[in-house]
């Protein structure tokens, strides 16, 4: 306790002047230069949108799905590394909402790209309409 005495007089210096000018103790360490600013276009959005997509679908909410990946080209290829998630992402929620058109036309531009994965083989061999949930004819 003696020892806390003696070093009160600094102690309550230092805070004061923390307090006169924040500058000088700052809350926060700074960390100028290392936040990446993602703008539209920007190499981080895919990946963003993907993860935001991954979210939505994780939560059953096809139409948020929907609403962060429908604005992706898929037409000229895979943007980046996550593209053929995305791609397979986007369409499973197309299908789920029975949006035949869309889905239709997203396996048609995932089936021009160079390279399959397991994730737009997964797209491509997928009809727009589940068979199952058709009326039984027979």
């Amino acid at each position: 306790m003696t020892a806390l005495r003696a070093h009160l007089p600094a102690l309550l210096i230092a805070v004061a002047s923390c307090a006169v000018t924040p500058s000088v103790c700052p809350a926060e360490p700074s960390r100028a230069g290392t936040a990446v600013p993602v703008r539209p276009g920007a190499p981080a959005d895919g990946e963003l949108r993907l993860s935001r997509a991954a979210m939505e679908r994780a939560r059953g909410h096809a139409r948020g799905v929907i609403e962060q990946l429908e604005g992706m080209d898929f037409a000229s290829g895979p943007a980046f590394a996550g593209a053929d998630r995305a791609a397979f992402l986007l369409g499973d929620a197309y299908r789920e909402t029975g949006d035949t058109r869309r889905h239709d036309a997203l396996v048609a531009a995932g089936s021009a790209w160079p390279r399959t994965t397991v994730f737009t083989a997964w797209l491509l061999a997928r009809p727009a309409v589940d068979p199952s949930a058709a009326p039984d004819t027979a």
